[in-house]
């Protein structure tokens, strides 16, 4: 009956990061036909682990740079901005004051795909 345990919890608690979700917009960027390469303002968390989303193939088709690089991009035609509305207030994936600025921008811009707490805008 122990051994049941720790699976019962991974079933029954709540998603955090939305793996699934975030594998579905970046197949959509993957689709999204594009004269120029698509820049991405995503998490930190989401930075990191492009590789695996990508399934470690490089591409050309796609840049991504983090929310705190954000303001140093205006060279860079920053097209999309890829939010995790269950993520905004967790210290654990965000410094403190990194991301509001973004959240305010997202605000007024045209909403593109919504899945869940996911969020992809375009700017």
């Amino acid at each position: 009956m122990l051994l049941t345990l720790p699976w019962l919890y991974f079933i029954l608690k709540d998603k955090i990061l939305f793996y699934q979700e975030h594998q579905q917009v970046i197949e959509i960027l993957q689709q999204k036909p594009a004269s120029k390469p698509l820049v991405v303002v995503v998490p930190d968390y989401l930075f990191h682990s492009r590789n695996y989303f990508l399934g470690y193939q490089p591409t050309d088709s796609i840049s991504f740079i983090r929310y705190s690089e954000a303001d140093s991009t205006a060279g860079q035609n920053v097209q999309l901005l890829l939010i995790n509305h269950n993520l905004n207030h967790n210290p654990s994936f965000h410094q403190p004051g990194e991301y509001e600025h973004i959240l305010e921008a997202a605000g007024q811009k045209q909403l593109h795909w919504k899945s869940g707490p996911l969020a992809l805008y375009e700017l």
